[in-house]
């Protein structure tokens, strides 16, 4: 995303400050797994970042509910929804990339259109597996229109990055012209077992120059930081290679239904690491003690758990 790459020399010389002057401790480091406090208190339990990022529920009681009775919470239409974002994004990279490199040093105005094409087809095949059968098509048109436009806007921008490769770059050839035009990795796997997290972690998008993305399309929460946190983490503790920066990426719909894409950079410092090991760590506890933290102060409103806490 442009907004993204006209800020990243900015951002990495914000880091390299925050580095020099303030630092971040070495028992914080992923790859300290096998020491406290980055080593798990339980060992054979293994959770996902989600859940230790996800505190919608603020008492936990949603941990208490899978681990320990059972429950299977059915996704609703609104994280549904989420997830058809998220696949757009994900779909367009991978396409873009898979274009250039199909069709040689191609312009971004033919990316642009063979995008297009493949828009519909795409689109429809990723609401049936994400959303599933549906009574009429009106009842998810309104995503349908959404997902539309962010493909559009999506594509514009990354037909436009090439080009601007091109221009910048005149004897560029084809791999560095997908990395600098295209250096976003999307579902990048990561094993988090190490630090009593799951084996197959997938992080949003992963940028080679050590940045690690959670996409979201709700509004706003302080523990969303929790996931770029894990995930850095996680790749620390398996790559042996530092992380430093985490971006929550919000994707929102202004009143037109047009797409608006905000970063929201962060260092992974010492107290984002400290809060995300408390949380894990009483994540386990209660899973190991079966213990029941009682019902939140109050639900949020797309809780797919309400039933079964009354």
């Amino acid at each position: 995303m442009k907004v993204l790459l006209q800020d990243l020399d900015k951002v990495l010389r914000q880091a390299r400050v925050f580095l020099e002057k303030v630092g971040l401790s070495e028992e914080l480091r992923g790859w300290r797994w096998d020491t406290p406090p980055v080593e798990p208190p339980i060992r054979g339990i293994s959770v996902s970042v989600s859940e230790v990022s996800g505190r919608y529920c603020e008492s936990m009681r949603d941990i208490y509910l899978k681990y320990v009775e059972g429950v299977e919470a059915k996704p609703t239409l609104v994280m549904r929804e989420g997830k058809v974002y998220h696949r757009v994004l994900e779909e367009v990279l991978t396409r873009v990339k898979s274009i250039v490199y199909g069709h040689g040093i191609i312009e971004g105005a033919g990316i642009f259109s063979l995008l297009l094409e493949q828009r519909n087809r795409c689109i429809e095949n990723i609401i049936k597996q994400e959303i599933g059968p549906i009574d009429s098509e009106k009842s998810i048109e309104n995503v349908v229109k959404k997902a539309s436009k962010l493909w559009n806007y999506l594509s514009l921008k990354y037909s436009a990055a090439i080009d601007n490769s091109r221009a910048s770059h005149r004897k560029i050839g084809l791999d560095a012209l997908v990395a600098m035009s295209v250096p976003q990795i999307v579902e990048y796997r990561v094993d988090g077992s190490p630090l009593g997290l799951s084996s197959e972690l997938s992080v949003d998008v992963f940028q080679p120059s050590s940045i690690v993305f959670e996409v979201k399309t709700g509004r706003k929460r302080w523990f969303h930081k929790l996931a770029t946190t894990g995930y850095a983490m996680a790749f620390e503790a398996s790559r042996e290679l530092p992380i430093n920066i985490g971006v929550v990426m919000y994707m929102h719909f202004d009143e037109r239904g047009l797409p608006q894409i905000k970063m929201d950079y962060h260092m992974i410092d010492d107290e984002w690491r400290r809060r995300f090991l408390e949380t894990r760590d009483t994540i386990l506890e209660i899973i190991t003690n079966e213990r029941d933290p009682g019902k939140p102060p109050r639900c949020y409103e797309y809780c797919p758990l309400k039933e079964y806490c009354g």
